[in-house]
């Protein structure tokens, strides 16, 4: 699955078969923990330019 279909969620999963529906869950997942992961970067980056500019 390609990443513009994840952020669009305009799929028809009924149409979708099992092993699509399970590619499609585990494509949510991985676009997830992206998702986490550039959270917790913008995280620390914001504590660092607090810090920086606290000085």
């Amino acid at each position: 699955m390609e990443e513009e279909e994840i952020i669009k969620h305009e799929q028809d999963i009924d149409t979708l078969s099992i092993h699509e529906l399970e590619e499609l869950i585990l494509d949510y997942k991985n676009k997830i923990n992206d998702l986490e992961k550039k959270i917790e970067s913008k995280k620390k980056d914001k504590t660092l330019a607090e810090q920086f500019f606290k000085k």
